[in-house]
């Protein structure tokens, strides 16, 4: 794509509902305390169809959460950062550390305010986290949004320990991640998949026991029987919706359910007796703040666990195309798109 010097290429949401327009604006200028990054990938999130399919009131909202770039032009007081620096913007541009509060949520990219679809974005310096030599800018798009969930799931709120079993479901972003962070901290994690084809991919990097729900649609059963009765000690709850029941019926006494996504649906089937009688715990996981998403840059290159992106890669003109895949389910770990 060939544009002028001072425009950029954005996505922003329609009128309608699944409205996605083009256009060619002016480049913003960074304000005090931002910077203008000019990115290079951005990965997709089920968060960013969200949007676009039942938030039309979003109307000339730019998605996207994830994103990876380099520093272009900075703000007046910036000082950590400079021009040509390789940086990825934090999902919570206004979370830096410590305590979630809800006033964030109206800093979130591609929510409460313009996200990464765009080749260039301004946002505040303090929402940055520089990316090692080591790591591309397609890994680093999947970081703020995928890594950071399954990290805080695992490790952030409470680590996880050897031995223990984590059921994971689907092979998305933050299951992908949840696979091998589970695995570098000496835990089993458990697959289930509604994919043979996904779950021979999942067992060639190390996972021992998978249930395709599919073929067995009480997984439940499945998994206490994988587990000798005793049930997982956490699960990383991607689906919601009627998954929670079984979820709860696999989980340990003690455990814990992580509560981050909603692939199902909103309106989950609780058990709230049987969560009780477990002396369990439901937790939900909304991303997380800055300072997390350095420590999963830290850890997660002490354990070697990389980003696993789909096979297949879009350009920024083709980002509708990538959006039906990710609609399709047809993926395995983040989409990306390439710009420049």
């Amino acid at each position: 794509m060939k544009i002028d010097n001072n425009s950029r290429v954005v996505y922003r949401l329609g009128n309608r509902a699944g409205e996605l327009l083009k256009f060619i604006e002016r480049i913003p200028a960074p304000e005090p305390g931002q910077v203008l990054i000019e990115l290079r990938a951005i990965s997709l999130n089920y968060r960013d169809l969200l949007y676009l399919d039942s938030e039309p009131m979003s109307s000339g909202l730019v998605p996207g959460s994830d994103g990876a770039g380099i520093i272009v032009k900075i703000g007046e007081g910036v000082y950590s950062f400079k021009p040509g620096d390789r940086v990825m913007p934090s999902f919570f541009t206004g979370w830096v550390e410590g305590r979630y509060d809800t006033s964030y949520r109206q800093t979130a990219l591609g929510g409460g305010i313009d996200g990464t679809f765009a080749t260039h974005i301004t946002v505040p310096a303090r929402s940055l986290v520089h990316i090692p030599a080591d790591i591309s800018f397609r890994e680093a798009a999947c970081l703020p949004c995928a890594a950071v969930t399954a990290w805080n799931a695992l490790v952030g709120r409470s680590k996880i320990e050897a031995g223990e079993f984590v059921l994971v479901q689907g092979t998305g972003g933050v299951s992908m991640f949840a696979i091998q962070i589970a695995r570098s901290l000496g835990a089993h994690p458990i697959l289930i998949s509604g994919s043979q084809e996904k779950i021979k991919l999942a067992e060639r990097m190390g996972v021992k026991h998978a249930v395709n729900y599919r073929d067995t649609p009480e997984w439940d059963s499945a998994i206490l029987n994988i587990t000798a009765g005793q049930g997982c000690d956490r699960i990383v709850e991607v689906a919601g919706g009627q998954s929670m029941r079984r979820s709860i019926r696999c989980l340990r006494p003690g455990g814990t359910i992580s509560y981050i996504g909603c692939l199902a649906g909103f309106d989950g089937d609780i058990d709230i007796l049987d969560l009780m009688y477990k002396n369990a715990k439901l937790e939900a996981i909304y991303v997380g703040s800055r300072r997390d998403l350095a420590c999963v840059v830290q850890d997660m290159q002490e354990w070697g666990v990389t980003a696993v992106i789909d096979d297949q890669t879009f350009s920024f003109d083709n980002l509708p195309k990538a959006l039906k895949r990710l609609r399709a389910g047809e993926h395995v770990g983040k989409i990306v798109v390439e710009l420049f």
